[in-house]
This record gives C-alpha cells, structure tokens and sequence, in this order.
C-alpha cells in the first residue's frame, strides 16, 4: 500500500518546508515538492494509494508514543536490531533520556510486529 502525505511542513530533522511525501510499506519513498507526486501515477499501474492532507500541519519522521500517549523522540541508531526490521505500528520497548531538544529514545527494542 502507498501512503501519499500532501502539502505538509516536513522535518526531517532539519526544517524542508512544504513538500509531498511518498510512503511505500512505511518507509519514506519519495520526497518531492509541494504537488509534484501525482497519486494518478500510481492508480494508473493499479496501485492502491491513500491520500492525506496534511495542509497546516507538520510531517516528521522518528517518534515513538509511550504508554502515556507522549510522543518520544527517536534516531534509527537507537533500534537495537536494526532500523530497517522496524514497521509502523511495531510494539517496542525503549529506554527514554533528556535529549538536547526534549525527550528522546536512547535504546529501542521490537517487541513485536504490526499485522
């Protein structure tokens, strides 16, 4: 499944200002600008694509939410088994510390996989 996230104000960690993201099987798979990926593409070869508008909001990678429903912060070199073997809506386990910006995740462990 291909996630499009349309007109957001990307970070990443670095401020990239309103683009288009691509998600393919939840991995960031196309960056673009503001309109350029066109979700037709992707229908035409009989993909199915979901469209979000995420216009007024802020699109970022790397957060993981606790048990409290708190966003954490997280880099892929904390995830102790590889970052690659880690899928949206993975249960994880981490350890949290006080980052230069906030709270972050300083050890993250998959405790199992979303279906």
């Amino acid at each position: 499944m291909l996630v499009l996230i349309r007109n957001g104000e990307v970070y990443g960690p670095e401020p990239q200002g309103k683009k288009d993201v691509l998600l393919c099987a939840g991995k960031i798979a196309l960056l673009g600008n503001e309109g350029e990926i066109d979700p037709r593409g992707a229908e035409t070869l009989g993909l199915e694509i979901d469209v979000i508008d995420a216009r007024e909001c802020v699109v970022t990678p790397g957060f993981i939410e606790g048990g409290d429903g708190r966003e954490v912060y997280f880099h892929r070199n904390a995830v102790l088994e590889g970052f690659d073997g880690l899928q949206v809506g993975s249960e994880v386990r981490f350890a949290e510390e006080q980052g230069v910006e906030g709270p972050q995740a300083s050890t993250v462990s998959v405790v199992g996989k979303s279906d």
